[in-house]
């Protein structure tokens, strides 16, 4: 078995780098994986038509612009399309190069399928270490046959996921009452899934973020709070605006006073206010800093809420590798200065406004 399984290897390889596609389509890929990835791109196509994405999905292959040239063409023709820009992008002579250098490390028999791992010579970084990957071939009548794979397969189960969802919440719309009603107002919804497009935590927030640190914010009524991957609020809605954590393990919060202004302070992971809500603007924390505002003028302070440059400034940037630029405003000219983390000033000019 294995024999044979290599020495169709080394006619697959050879067929793929000279860019025989239809030996590779009648010969060699797995008949039912080929119709149902065609059939999967056709069926994508149609049903993107509504949202007008169809265009922008069928640029990712070569030579077809429309649904019809699409269904119109042949499978081979459609494979060639599909292969030939990725082997076009790697180049021929390096696809050739690194299908050569292949290395089978094992082979391992899964019910019908062998799954064969292999070694690949890195040919766009030769220091950058040995290419590892694996096919899966299937014996169909004495044949073996490789499982046709696609990296876009993911892509496009994520996309048919949505359009599904889509229509499914379409049978959901209350028609009647759309008859009756002559105003509508809109209202988000938040939920979350994974990167298979499964439902986690049922859409039921007005507003929502992406969990960074392990936490996202999120805002039933009028308050924010954070919840973690179960939805279950960890730091109790209590604040008019917030952000997401940085690496830091700190939160930018704001609450609006009895003027309705809002000033910004910051939390850690348990809720607990580091830094006080005494800040007209504030910045996410950047290597241990954020910049903050008062009274019109910026500083920076440190993740302890410690005041390290004072409010003296009119722009300032992140820190970015131990310093950060700050600009002080002179009528017609400004001052830049660069200070690291402990406020020294490192560098700073004086330029004039052109």
């Amino acid at each position: 078995m294995e024999e044979h399984i290599l020495k169709r290897i080394r006619e697959y390889t050879e067929a793929v780098y000279q860019m025989d596609f239809k030996k590779l389509v009648d010969q060699y890929f797995y008949p039912p994986d080929l119709k149902e990835y065609y059939d999967s791109i056709l069926w994508l196509a149609e049903h993107m038509e509504p949202f007008g994405e169809s265009d922008n999905f069928l640029r990712l292959f070569p030579r077809i612009d429309s649904v019809e040239e699409l269904k119109a063409m042949p499978l081979v023709d459609f494979i060639a399309s599909f292969l030939s820009k990725g082997i076009q992008e790697v180049g021929q002579d390096k696809m050739k190069a690194m299908m050569e250098s292949m290395q089978i490390t094992n082979m391992e028999k899964q019910g019908e399928v062998v799954l064969v791992e292999y070694i690949l010579e890195n040919v766009f970084d030769p220091d950058g270490g040995k290419i590892h990957s694996n096919l899966e071939v299937i014996e169909v009548e004495g044949e073996w046959y490789f499982k046709f794979r696609s990296s876009m397969s993911g892509v496009m189960n994520l996309f048919k996921g949505r359009i599904e969802d889509f229509n499914e919440k379409v049978k959901k719309d209350n028609l009647k009452l759309a008859k009756e009603s002559t105003d509508l107002e809109v209202f988000p919804i938040y939920g979350y899934r994974n990167l298979e497009d499964q439902t986690v935590i049922e859409p039921r927030y007005k507003d929502a973020g992406d969990f960074c640190e392990g936490l996202a914010y999120a805002q039933v009524f009028s308050k924010y709070g954070y919840i973690n991957k179960y939805g279950k609020f960890i730091i109790r809605p209590r604040f008019d605006k917030a952000f997401d954590f940085s690496a830091d393990g700190l939160a930018k919060v704001g609450k609006y006073n009895e003027d309705d202004e809002c000033y910004y302070g910051f939390i850690n992971k348990e809720g607990i206010e580091i830094v006080p809500f005494a800040y007209t603007q504030a910045n996410h924390f950047s290597e241990g800093m954020a910049a903050v505002k008062l009274h019109g003028k910026w500083g920076f302070i440190n993740a302890e809420g410690k005041v390290i440059i004072e409010m003296a400034y009119d722009t300032v940037y992140d820190f970015e590798e131990g310093e950060a630029r700050l600009i002080k405003e002179m009528g017609n000219a400004y001052k830049e200065f660069v200070v690291d983390r402990d406020g020294n000033v490192t560098e700073s000019f004086e330029q004039d406004y052109d």
